[in-house]
């Protein structure tokens, strides 16, 4: 639940930018997909440029998808309300969400997500069809063409969900026409593989069949993918290959997302031409964007994720910060002297997170920052280290209280350090 105050915890709470949030939460419930909490926030963006206003009250929204014909038809009101008040900047931000929404999943990205997502399912599915395979072949009543047509049906059978997965790919990819670069180089060197390769895995032409047989083809043509996008020069792309509508954005009246009200009348001036692709699950995007003030804003721009989750922790550190605020302010601001030398110096440090829909958004890219897990990770390699040395010196029977039982795996890994007198189990 939503609830816009005017208390003045209230004004300090709002980080996001309104433009770019509110226009992007109505665009998105005009297609069904967020919730109607999300137009709240639309009336932020009446606000003046650089206002340090609190909002005018709103009833309180409740969360509910917005599916029903009278709420889109608020929706549509609402968007058709803001265009008559900022028409030049609802259109820029449309064109921003569109291109945004472009790169959000490149078509190479949406089949290697299929296929990870696919991969074990369609290892069972080839066991199966191996098994019943070798019922077929055993049944000597049947003639070999009666065999032939079994093996085929029982393949159309069963890999049928496999087949309508990547069919669904293919229709949003390279089945549609490309509009960028990278599209079309997408296109012309895996359109004909993908498409030879799904029709093998659709009617297997091999005899004797074998499923593995039938399933190469679509594997070779996805590891390739998967080897070319693990590659250190696949991380980095030239944005006008991916979107050439952003590099040739200019001189924008839109805010930069994220700032507080009082900064918002810093605008996009235009993006920098590098993309940096993370090499994580989701493949976010690290974008930089250069603001009217002259100053560089990076900003990781994930896809397939909501973060609506880690816009409300933000929003709640930062009250937290008001509240330590009020408190160091001492007897004047209503706390006690105690408590305001208590909280004096304490602060939450955090970052801006812009949900852009339901399934993406842009999150403030915090320079110089160390993540905990790489600390932990250092230290684990270096207790495994250590560990190696102690044993490689005095053998199996070191030292008791040096030795270290060390689980050197990926994400998961449990450490156990043993002490003569302590325990302690570390589980990330």
């Amino acid at each position: 639940t939503t609830t816009t105050t005017t208390t003045t915890s209230a004004a300090a709470t709002t980080s996001t930018t309104a433009t770019t949030t509110a226009t992007a939460a109505a665009e998105e419930a005009l297609e069904g997909g967020d919730a109607a909490a999300e137009a709240g926030s639309a009336a932020l963006l009446l606000l003046p440029a650089g206002s340090t206003a609190s909002p005018v009250p709103l009833p309180e929204l409740r969360s509910a998808p917005a599916r029903s014909s009278s709420d889109r038809w608020l929706f549509a009101r609402l968007v058709d309300s803001l265009e008559v008040h900022a028409h030049t900047l609802v259109l820029q931000l449309r064109s921003l969400l569109s291109e945004l929404r472009r790169i959000t999943v490149l078509w190479e990205e949406r089949w290697l997500d299929l296929y990870q997502q696919r991969q074990a399912d369609i290892q069972r599915r080839l066991k199966r069809l191996a098994d019943e395979g070798e019922r077929v072949r055993a049944n000597e009543s049947l003639s070999t063409a009666q065999k032939k047509q079994l093996s085929l049906e029982k393949h159309a059978a069963i890999m049928r969900p496999v087949l309508f997965a990547f069919e669904q790919v293919r229709a949003v990819t390279y089945g549609r026409a490309p509009g960028t670069p990278h599209e079309h180089w997408f296109a012309n060197t895996y359109s004909a593989r993908l498409d030879a390769a799904l029709a093998e895995l659709r009617a297997p032409t091999c005899w004797p069949y074998r499923p593995e047989r039938a399933w190469e083809p679509c594997r070779l043509v996805l590891e390739e993918l998967r080897t070319r996008c693990g590659q250190r020069a696949a991380l980095t792309l030239v944005l006008g290959d991916i979107s050439p509508s952003l590099q040739q954005t200019r001189h924008t009246a839109l805010p930069m997302p994220g700032l507080p009200l009082h900064h918002s009348a810093v605008t996009i001036q235009h993006f920098e031409p590098q993309v940096e692709i993370l090499p994580t699950k989701t493949k976010p995007k690290k974008l930089a964007l250069l603001g009217s003030d002259g100053q560089r804003y990076t900003y990781l721009f994930k896809g397939m994720e909501d973060l609506h989750l880690d816009e409300r922790i933000m929003q709640f550190l930062d009250v937290v910060n008001v509240m330590l605020a009020s408190g160091a302010g001492g007897a004047q601001g209503g706390g006690s002297v105690s408590a305001a030398r208590t909280n004096a110096g304490l602060c939450a440090r955090h970052y801006s997170v812009i949900p852009l829909g339901s399934r993406s958004g842009l999150i403030q890219w915090v320079d110089r920052a160390v993540p905990v897990y790489s600390l932990f990770k250092r230290w684990q390699q270096r207790e495994y280290d250590t560990a190696r040395l102690l044993h490689a010196e005095h053998g199996p029977h070191a030292d008791p209280t040096a030795e270290r039982k060390i689980s050197a795996e990926g994400d998961g890994a449990t450490t156990t350090t043993m002490a003569p007198a302590t325990t302690t189990t570390t589980t990330t």
